[in-house]
């Protein structure tokens, strides 16, 4: 990927956060699909990008995760941002439902979260760094081991107290930074308060980026218990195979809309209500 240039402009920011309730149903959901609340937002993030920006359909879209150190360098000290590099992923398939795609993510970033891991990508970035002395050398390098669409920094859970002092926290929002290359889409991600606060930032942002990938997240398959037409037992097996995610009952036939009008909407208003903003 190209450079953008540095024409003085100034980068677009949005921020979504989900409710309490909704990230903890996609951490318990992650965790018994073999996945992370990592490999989770770079399946969604991957997928939303690929619909939002014209191009990007067609190619494998690529992900760079910084490597958070803390808990093992630190004794889980929250002296949160110790990255001390990163790996390079990208979506192998866009064709796989979206746990599959997750896991995929989160399968391949793992060998580097361990010590071994983490020493070999060191010491490697140390032998190829070492020998570049001028700007331009450094600019070809870090295209090379860092050009991606998607940058998805994530720091995980911190454990903050909400007051200090007359100070009440209510929200943490970042990391905000930039790659440097064109049309490059940035992610911060934190878990402060049992929320998940997402923070995008770009200088040509894919517009909408947060809500799209916020949906899939938080995205669920509602059925009628008493379907005849489309057994809950089919609907279940036909949205675990293509979709990857369990159907959601409520009382009410195949027109779930005429037979039970009030409880399906308040089941939406409730999904609409797991994400803040």
């Amino acid at each position: 990927m190209p450079y953008r240039p540095l024409d003085g402009s100034t980068p677009r920011v949005e921020a979504v956060r989900l409710t309490r309730e909704t990230t903890r149903s996609l951490r318990e959901r992650a965790r018994v699909e073999r996945s992370t609340l990592h490999g989770a937002p770079c399946a969604a993030l991957t997928a939303a990008a690929s619909t939002l920006v014209p191009g990007w359909s067609d190619v494998p879209l690529r992900v760079v995760s910084p490597i958070d150190v803390r808990r093992r360098m630190l004794n889980s000290s929250e002296h949160i941002g110790v990255c001390v590099t990163a790996v390079n992923l990208d979506n192998e398939s866009s064709t796989q439902d979206f746990w599959s795609v997750a896991r995929s993510f989160s399968g391949r970033l793992e060998p580097a979260k361990s010590v071994e891991g983490i020493s070999a990508l060191v010491g490697m970035v140390h032998d190829l760094g070492s020998p570049i002395s001028t700007v331009q050398q450094a600019q070809e390098f870090f295209a090379l081991a860092f050009s991606a669409e998607i940058l998805l920094t994530n720091l995980g859970a911190v454990e903050f107290k909400n007051t200090y002092g007359p100070l009440t926290l209510h929200a943490l929002w970042g990391p905000s930074v930039h790659t440097g290359f064109a049309m490059g889409q940035t992610v911060g991600g934190v878990t402060v308060g049992e929320q998940l606060h997402l923070l995008h930032t770009s200088y040509e942002p894919a517009s909408g980026l947060l809500g799209e990938a916020s949906l899939l997240l938080n995205a669920a398959f509602l059925a009628g218990r008493d379907d005849r037409f489309f057994p809950i037992e089919f609907q279940r097996r036909v949205v675990r195979e293509r979709l990857g995610k369990e159907v959601e009952e409520i009382p009410g036939g195949h027109l779930v809309a005429l037979s039970n009008a009030e409880g399906l909407t308040e089941r939406l208003l409730a999904y609409e209500r797991g994400l803040t903003r």
